[in-house]
């Protein structure tokens, strides 16, 4: 777990502009947005795709969720199969110059 934190700081801190604007992260459950909070605190605004009571492994992206793997500077996903139906929109997310970090990779 302390590798997993090691390493969102590192892109986090290096992944936003210079400028004072927080660092737009995408993540893919309410959990991983919460730790993404509680790790870059003021520096990161945090856009959750699958909400309460969704099951995350069904959850299949909505072109909004599109638009928002687009625009962020970061992607955090759990990985291991839990984003089942998101796979493609990930790696079209990484293919299109984002930094995608799965964490259970």
């Amino acid at each position: 777990m302390h590798s997993i934190i090691a390493v969102l700081v590192s892109i986090i801190t290096t992944a936003g502009p210079v400028a004072s604007e927080p660092v737009q992260v995408v993540a893919t459950t309410g959990m991983i947005g919460d730790l993404v909070r509680a790790v870059g605190g003021e520096d990161v605004s945090v856009d959750v795709l699958v909400g309460p009571g969704i099951d995350p492994h069904l959850y299949k992206p909505t072109r909004s969720d599109i638009a928002k793997l687009r625009g962020a500077d970061l992607v955090v996903a759990n990985g291991l199969h839990l984003e089942g139906r998101m796979s493609d929109a990930l790696d079209r997310a990484r293919s299109a110059g984002r930094t995608v970090l799965v964490l259970g990779d």
